[in-house]
């Protein structure tokens, strides 16, 4: 899945693809978080602008006229970049309302993803069928390769009381199976955990009391003068849709509290490797919410509002471990280090590394040297030969932390040349440099090294340098 942006917040021009683990780095205000958002938002909403229906309005009369009707693989295929083209323009359109920015801001904007869905859906078939009060309608069916994809009528036209409109229907159907089929297993279900997310958690409830006390203001209001569709609008744009999300996803923590998510299930030692990172767990008590137990003090309970920025900012991401992770999804993480200290830092990587090979792939933002490094040791030690092998004993590294340079891809935010498009002549902007990856030294990141020699030399200076 590779994904193309232009003129977007700072970001000049941005190319780049999502691997199992996917790494953007950079200075502050370099356009990191805007590319993270813009992705977030189209795997979280393309259901709402991507449609086959074009391709499939001349099924309507076979349907009617024959009660079952086919539909070309090779047809489908060959119009597929073009519609994932016109979805990504439409997302453009409202990505400011994703982003919290203005469509003046925006505008010049251009967001691109392709993925290439082909290959996997021609090795298997597949059969749906559409129900309604208990009666079987259509029946969508394919059988592999190269075979046409079928959807038959499964009742008599003569005994509908509207035939066009359950013929219209099931187009609708056909329209739904192909967006499961086509571009479920590509387009990955998505969480993030945004940098916003030790606010999100300690506010929550201050929110939920603004959004009630708005709502209370429009039913009291009797003078007609407040819109309501405006005054939800706005309370609802006020915050990027990444951020609402975590709000909403910590609002619903407590429903989720008796469900086990598919990767805990497969992979307990995870929660573990998790809890020691926290220093002690969550857990909900009934009636009086949620608390955080210590595990040097098992009696205590900390509400949030008591425990530690740690403990607050990883609430998100424990949570969707424990109840939500399964293979296949993409877990977006802005800046992983907030509040963490060294060791928990290299702690996350690790814990990023087995995530990452129990199937869930992940999308970090980072300004943290200790996380790269951390990761960079787990790429060094993954030959597990010879000597290496000796000291991934000896310095206590698991089997399943050790990473393959092939599964990881990093950017960096810097100025570059920027051509694209109808540009003849490249011009400088912030753009995202791919960075060398080599089992021999990890990832190489340049601009880390350059500050931590820049405080060496200083430091040497005050140091040796005596008149």
């Amino acid at each position: 899945m590779k994904i193309e942006i232009r003129d977007l917040g700072a970001l000049k021009c941005a190319d780049f693809t999502i691997n199992d683990l996917t790494i953007i780095s950079g200075a502050n205000n370099s356009g990191k978080t805007y590319a993270t958002y813009a992705l977030y938002g189209y795997l979280k909403l393309w259901r709402r602008y991507f449609s086959f229906k074009s391709l499939l309005s001349h099924l309507v009369d076979e349907l009617n006229k024959q009660g079952a009707a086919e539909l070309s693989v090779d047809l489908l295929e060959k119009n597929f970049p073009k519609l994932e083209k016109q979805a990504c323009e439409k997302y453009v359109s409202e990505l400011h309302r994703v982003l919290a920015g203005t469509e003046k801001y925006l505008s010049d904007a251009h967001f691109r993803l392709t993925s290439k869905p082909f290959e996997g859906f021609r090795k298997h078939g597949f059969e749906h069928r559409a129900v309604r009060a208990n009666t079987s309608l259509f029946r969508v069916s394919y059988q592999g390769g190269s075979s046409p994809i079928r959807i038959t009528l499964l009742t008599e036209l003569s005994k509908l009381q509207n035939p066009g409109e359950t013929t219209q229907l099931g187009i609708d159907f056909l329209n739904n199976v192909l967006l499961d089929q086509l571009l479920g297993p590509v387009y990955p279900e998505i969480f993030i955990a945004s940098a916003e997310r030790t606010g999100a958690t300690i506010f929550q409830k201050e929110l939920d009391i603004a959004r009630n006390r708005l709502i209370e203001s429009m039913g009291e209001n009797a003078s007609g003068n407040l819109d309501p569709y405006k005054a939800i609008l706005k309370a609802s744009t006020d915050y990027p849709l990444p951020v609402r999300d975590d709000i909403n996803f910590i609002r619903s923590v407590e429903s989720l509290a008796k469900d086990e998510g598919e990767l805990v299930k497969a992979n307990p030692g995870l929660l573990d490797d998790f809890h020691d990172i926290i220093g002690g767990e969550y857990r909900f008590v009934k009636n009086q919410g949620l608390f955080f137990v210590p595990s040097t003090k098992k009696t205590s309970r900390l509400t949030m509002g008591e425990s530690s920025s740690a403990v607050r900012s990883l609430l998100n991401i424990g949570s969707y471990l424990r109840h939500k992770a399964k293979p296949g999804d993409l877990l977006v993480i802005d800046e992983p280090e907030l509040n963490l200290h060294p060791i928990n830092q290299r702690k996350i990587a690790r814990l990023v590394a087995r995530i990452v090979n129990c199937g869930v792939k992940v999308f970090l933002t980072t300004h943290s040297d200790y996380i790269i490094k951390e990761l960079n040791t787990l790429i060094m030690l993954s030959p597990r030969e010879g000597h290496l092998e000796r000291i991934r004993i000896e310095e206590n590294y698991r089997e399943d932390e050790l990473l393959s340079p092939s599964k990881i891809s990093v950017y960096h935010a810097q100025e570059g040349n920027c051509k694209y498009g109808e540009m003849k002549k490249a011009v400088r902007g912030m753009t995202l440099e791919p960075a060398d990856i080599n089992v021999e030294q990890g990832i190489e990141i340049t601009s880390f090294d350059d500050q931590i020699e820049e405080m060496d030399r200083i430091q040497s200076n005050i140091l040796y340098s005596h008149d």
